[in-house]
């Protein structure tokens, strides 16, 4: 229990600093009127899409109690209402923070631009300063919740939190995508003579971001993370065969998957004070993510030092491949998807044939960069299993997974600061122009960070998740069987129409919200003027969030309905087969959709700068065209399907429990 009640002070201390810290910052001065009104509409449109999406939870959570209810008495006469429960305060408690980490992100931006702020770089640290108190913040809560599932719940309740955490996740990620693709359409609204910081499609455009490459990446990436730590537990006490989580902390192994998760938040914190102190911030954001990453890679190694692990040396090889292997991801899709680079420059320079070469050379570059990455994946993982087995593959997995959750940190520097470029560049104050490309480019080489991570948080958990399922089930799978095959192609076929809903969800909602804008921008006067007058944001959030949601609903009950009809009409070698089968169409392409979309928004954003002609020239309406066109992929696809690929490996878990 000493580790245990470690753990909650450690969270309850950091839940603390995180808050004093957020408190302190929307307290500072108020800035221009203008920064003021957008954080306001901002506000409002993020509350919008917060309370249709709680009131979607709370049906939600009706709905599958009652039909959980009744399924249970139907096969069992009785019900497990810890599953219940633990489901149902999964989705509360990670919507909650979600909830207040949305809340306050448009207040960080107006604290950020105070008055007091207007140097380089103090604004660089109130970024960095906001960005660390929002993850210790979400951090607190996910080690918090980690604690108390260890201590109360069985390994079916455990793994019911993971489902609501998923579904969660599935809401903001999917929904923030569908929210922020369809926003990105309106900048067809947008010309040289209306260009202003509080147009409705500038306000959906903030919003989306905040939802998307915030709420909706925190939960994807620390919910893979909490599955992977959750399917390790369950897997050694089902192995041991103990009757609780709480027997197993005496276990040199669990001891240092639990420190993977204290050194990390603790680095985090030891971080701020070297950002302080750094005098250079040209790469600040990295460097901070370096410094947490380095802090937490020694102190595992000297923990690992003191525990009795088997092959320790190969061990701490398997640990340091993981960490160039993650480092490895970061330079890799920088590389491909930054304009400074070789395959960036040959797209752009394909522009000038037209929108579709835009699109077949990210597609290009897709394949190969998807290639590549699955080759470096299973290579690691299979030299990492030869050296120490399953379990030990599992830790260095969730080693990994604390090495994506620092990415996942520091890419809210980046949409801080994108956001903040942004307003800036409506701002009159001639002393914030020279901050605008020294910010733009500090917050750049962060961009790839985001869609690629979570690809790789998927994957890596999806595999630890089907490994446990495997090795507990003790059963080998006739591949050969004919009912395997067809059930395997069921669900490469199931995960194909989920894509497509998906795609028909989101242009519909973009069609939708198109028309509310228009009428906006023809009833309300003035709007279209800097400061003279705002749209009614209530009314257009309204509609845009509960499109974005209902675009999200007809993909979720497709997966429902197939995975019940899984169960009824195939044997349990065919519902792994087809679970299988959607685990290996999401790890063929999830990687390909990531790294497509960013490889067409960098060169967009490339022109919008102002090179390979600027935007003025006719080659950029064509690269505007591709660039609609790769939010698809880049919003919507690239994030749904590694969150329904780590369901169906929670789903082939249970089965194997049962």
């Amino acid at each position: 229990m000493t580790m245990i009640n470690f753990m909650l002070a450690l969270s309850i201390g950091t839940m603390v600093i995180a808050l004093l810290g957020l408190k302190r910052m929307i307290k500072a001065p108020l800035g221009e009127s203008m920064v003021e009104s957008f954080v306001n509409l901002v506000g409002q449109s993020i509350r919008g899409f917060n309370r249709r999406l709680f009131q979607i939870f709370l049906q939600f959570i009706v709905v599958t109690n009652v039909i959980y209810t009744l399924l249970s008495w139907w096969a069992n006469g009785a019900v497990d209402w810890m599953n219940v429960i633990a489901f149902d305060i999964a989705i509360m408690a990670f919507g909650g923070v979600i909830f207040v980490i949305t809340l306050f992100f448009p207040n960080s931006i107006s604290a950020i631009l105070s008055p007091k702020n207007l140097d380089l770089n103090l604004m660089i640290q109130s970024v960095i300063n906001a960005g660390t108190y929002q993850s210790l913040s979400f951090m607190g809560v996910f080690l918090s919740c980690l604690s108390l599932s260890i201590c109360f719940l069985d390994k079916f309740s455990f793994l019911s939190v993971g489902v609501g955490l998923l579904v969660t996740s599935f809401y903001l990620r999917s929904a923030g995508g569908a929210y922020k693709a369809a926003a990105e359409h309106h900048q067809s609204f947008l010309t040289a003579s209306n260009q202003s910081i509080t147009h409705p499609t500038q306000i959906l455009k903030s919003s989306g971001t905040i939802i998307a490459s915030v709420a909706g990446l925190y939960l994807d990436i620390f919910g893979s993370w909490f599955i992977a730590i959750g399917a390790f537990l369950i897997f050694l006490v089902h192995k041991i065969e103990v009757n609780s989580f709480l027997t197993l902390i005496h276990f040199s192994e669990v001891q240092w998957v639990l420190a993977v998760v204290g050194f990390t938040m603790v680095s985090m914190i030891l971080a701020l004070p070297f950002s302080q102190l750094r005098k250079n911030k040209q790469n600040i954001f990295l460097e901070v993510g370096y410094i947490v990453i380095l802090l937490t890679f020694i102190a595992l190694l000297t923990f690992t030092h003191y525990l009795e692990i088997e092959a320790v040396h190969h061990f701490n090889l398997g640990v340091a491949l993981m960490l160039v292997s993650m480092l490895g991801f970061v330079f890799f899709t920088i590389y491909l998807t930054s304009v400074n680079h070789k395959p960036i420059q040959y797209i752009a320079r394909q522009a000038q044939f037209g929108s579709a070469n835009v699109l077949i050379s990210s597609f290009f570059n897709g394949l190969v960069g998807n290639a590549v990455f699955t080759i470096l994946v299973i290579l690691v993982l299979a030299f990492i299993y030869a050296q120490t087995g399953l379990i030990g593959m599992m830790m260095i997995i969730i080693y990994g997974l604390s090495i994506i959750s620092v990415a996942c940190f520091i890419k809210t520097f980046s949409t801080l600061s994108n956001e903040l470029t942004q307003v800036l560049n409506f701002n009159r104050d001639s002393r914030v122009k020279p901050m605008i490309p020294a910010l733009a480019k500090i917050s750049y080489s962060l961009e790839a960070i985001g869609n690629a991570f979570s690809s790789v948080a998927g994957i890596a958990t999806s595999v630890l998740l089907f490994s446990c399922a495997f090795s507990l089930s003790g059963a080998s799978i006739s591949v050969g069987a004919i009912q395997n095959l067809f059930a395997a192609g069921l669900g490469v076929v199931s995960i194909n129409v989920f894509y497509a809903l998906s795609i028909s969800g989101t242009y519909q909602t973009l069609m939708i919200s198109s028309k509310e804008i228009q009428r906006q921008l023809d009833e309300i006067p003035l709007i279209s003027e800097q400061d003279k007058a705002h749209p009614n944001i209530q009314r257009l959030c309204d509609k845009h969030a509960s499109n974005a949601l209902k675009a999200i609903s007809l993909p979720g009950i497709w997966i429902v309905i197939t995975l019940l009809l899984f169960k009824l009409y195939l044997a349990t070698q065919g519902i792994i087969a087809a679970l299988a089968g959607m685990f290996c169409t999401v790890f063929i392409y999830s990687f390909f959709w990531s790294i497509f979309g960013d490889s067409v928004v960098a060169v967009f954003n490339a022109m919008r700068e102002g090179q390979y002609g600027g935007k003025d020239t006719s080659v950029f309406k064509d690269v505007f065209q591709s660039y609609l066109y790769a939010h698809y992929f880049q919003w919507v696809l690239a994030p749904t399907g590694v969150i329904i690929m780590k369901l169906a490996g929670i789903i082939a878990l249970a089965i194997t429990l049962n």
